[in-house]
């Protein structure tokens, strides 16, 4: 699994031990390290060996190791941006890749945003309409035509997708494409 460090200051010892135990309580932490995990806060920090103290206190500064029991949430995204690039034109949904993460829907959602600044409907969307744009340069392809190869189910789908997104209608964008070189 992944990990962290927290480095906090200023916290009286008991502070930090409540704040260990804490973050030990966050879905997908393993374990939370802090010097009260192997001694007794009764202990003074003087008598630790110098190599163990000076890992987790420094002045009023002390650090907390954090262990995950799953990758790091970058990679679980990663992952899952990747399955919408080869997917979402084939009518991968949100629910799909939520599945795919292996973790409830508001946790997928806020790894995904933190990671990437968006939602992964938003992800799919535009994946779809990047590809939906490239189709829709050549004038012999029709909205129907489009529209079944970006994973919409109906041309409406896309229409109002591509309104909601680009700003615009289908038609005034292929309008304002006319005379330029495709891709």
């Amino acid at each position: 699994g992944a990990f962290s460090l927290i480095v906090t200051e200023g916290m009286e010892e008991k502070e930090v031990a409540k704040l260990r135990q804490q973050i030990e309580e966050v879905p997908h932490v393993d374990s939370a390290i802090w010097y009260d995990s192997f001694a007794d806060l009764r202990m003074p920090t003087e008598i630790l060996p110098d190599r163990l103290r000076d890992v987790f206190i420094s002045g009023d500064s002390t650090i907390i190791a954090i262990f995950y029991d799953t990758s790091s949430s970058a990679d679980e995204t990663i992952e899952a941006v990747e399955t919408i690039r080869r997917k979402a034109c084939a009518g991968l949904t949100a629910r799909a890749v939520i599945a795919e993460m292996g973790c409830s829907r508001r946790l997928a959602e806020m790894r995904f945003r933190e990671v990437t600044g968006h939602s992964i409907l938003d992800e799919i969307t535009d994946v779809r309409l990047t590809h939906a744009r490239m189709l829709l340069r050549d004038p012999r392809k029709t909205v129907e035509m489009v529209a079944a190869s970006c994973g919409y189910n109906s041309p409406v789908a896309l229409r109002k997708a591509f309104l909601s997104h680009a700003g615009e209608t289908l038609s005034a964008w292929r309008e304002r494409q006319k005379g330029k070189s495709p891709l």
